[in-house]
């Protein structure tokens, strides 16, 4: 029995002999050095990490994944529309609520159990830091509110106008609030934990550029009308759903590495059907003053305007070759009726089709470099909420300084908001409005 145990002893590895090692690490030399070694493991290793698209996984499982993302989808469609039917506030409301649960996803994924044990006040500096900065952008946003409204303060017998102590103050109250978080940091320091804390702080600062600072403009769209929130917001659901059904049934091409379930069949289909929506959609809400009015306060008052001329259909001459195409196809028409709108929406679907999706993208990488398939799970069959506003926080943005650029140098100013405005800077727009004026005028005699 005695030489029997002997020879099986240097199968353990704790009792593993030294030739056994010295041949295990020839052998594993050896094979890194042999090129038809080197083949096999990298075609193992494509053959592992090739993405199994949802055409290729089994029918039952493709089917339970179709229904309970079809269940969840209608569900948040129904709850959207009710947000959206309560106006402009609570929408706004709503995006907050959005950040907040965006924060949280993303600083899961930079914590650690055992740091934080023994770590305090991480979690208190996270949201504090995540509420400054919702002050100090929204803050920014509604000045203009309080510009235009008459509220005042009582002090001692003597009235101080809160929107002029409200503009004065905002950017030292931002910044004393900073401070203020930034020695709570400082003092929270702790011996053998610093460059965790340094790194959660590096953190945190990230994820409050990427989610408050960028998602405000989504806030603003808001307030520049429902229409400018509801088109963009449209635009990237109607992509994602078709791309979703499209790889669902024709997918067979994946379309990049870090996001292996989608594929060129759904990116094209998508694409085809985003342009179609974007064209197709002002024509359903264009004569609806609540949704294409801007709102310049945060009363619950429905918002109401004449509705701007972007919004009105207007004559538009065919170009010369097309006419001549329609001809030989035996009609005659030289000209279409369209909104404005219409153009700039099939602008923003080009954009939501091509642009956009490298949000989700990003998202997908950085999914990957942290190991994890989903950043939360919110929502059932979609993951947290990160995973569902990747593609709408660019597409906000996008909006924002599409709207800004394109869209309102070209909208009449209205008698309303040119009330609002400080003395100081409706001299500025007569002034403006004199020179422009002038310079039409210039222009028709050269003419």
């Amino acid at each position: 029995c005695i030489p029997a145990v002997e020879a099986r002893a240097p199968e353990h590895p704790t009792m593993a002999t030294p030739n056994a090692k010295e041949s295990t690490m020839q052998l594993r030399q050896r094979k890194a050095d042999d090129p038809n070694e080197k083949g096999n493991d990298a075609s193992q290793n494509a053959t592992a990490a090739a993405p199994k698209l949802l055409v290729n996984q089994p029918s039952s499982k493709r089917w339970k994944s179709f229904w309970v993302r079809t269940i969840a989808t209608f569900t948040m469609a129904a709850m959207f529309l009710a947000i959206l039917y309560t106006g402009h506030n609570a929408l706004a409301i709503f995006v907050v609520v959005c950040q907040a649960v965006i924060f949280r996803e993303i600083l899961r994924l930079a914590n650690e159990k055992a740091a934080e044990a023994q770590v305090q006040g991480n979690w208190f500096l996270n949201w504090y830091f995540f509420v400054v900065a919702i002050y100090f952008v929204y803050g920014r946003a509604l000045r203009s509110y309080f510009k235009t409204q008459s509220l005042k303060l009582s002090l001692a017998d003597s009235e101080i106008e809160f929107q002029t102590l409200f503009e004065r103050m905002h950017y030292f109250n931002s910044f004393s609030l900073y401070v203020v978080g930034f020695v709570i940091f400082v003092l929270l320091l702790k011996p053998g934990h610093y460059r965790y804390q340094f790194k959660h702080f590096a953190w945190t600062h990230i994820t409050v550029l990427l989610v408050v600072v960028s998602s405000s403009s989504i806030m603003l769209n808001i307030y520049h009308g429902i229409f400018w929130f509801l088109l963009p917001s449209t635009l990237i659901i109607c992509n994602d759903i078709t791309a979703y059904l499209s790889g669902f049934f024709f997918g067979k091409t994946s379309l990049t590495h870090l996001s292996p379930n989608k594929t060129w069949e759904g990116f094209i289909g998508a694409t085809i059907c985003t342009f179609i929506w974007a064209f197709f959609f002002p024509t359903f809400v264009h004569n609806i003053p609540q949704i294409v009015c801007p709102k310049y306060d945060v009363t619950v008052e429905v918002a109401s305007c004449t509705i701007d001329e972007i919004f009105r259909y207007q004559s538009y001459d065919l170009p010369a070759f097309i006419t001549v195409l329609i001809k030989i196809l035996g009609y005659q028409i030289t000209s279409v009726s369209l909104m404005p709108v219409q153009m700039h929406a099939v602008k923003l679907a080009a954009f939501a089709s091509i642009i956009a999706p490298f949000g989700g993208f990003f998202a997908s990488g950085f999914k990957r470099a942290f190991k994890v398939k989903d950043f939360g799970d919110t929502i059932p069959g979609h993951g947290g909420m990160t995973d569902r506003m990747d593609c709408q926080i660019l597409m906000g943005l996008f909006v924002y300084v599409y709207h800004y650029t394109f869209v309102i140098p070209y909208k009449a100013i209205s008698v309303r908001l040119i009330a609002t405005l400080h003395v100081r800077t409706m001299l500025h727009v007569a002034h403006w409005a004199s020179f422009l004026e002038k310079a039409r005028r210039i222009t028709r005699r050269l003419e």
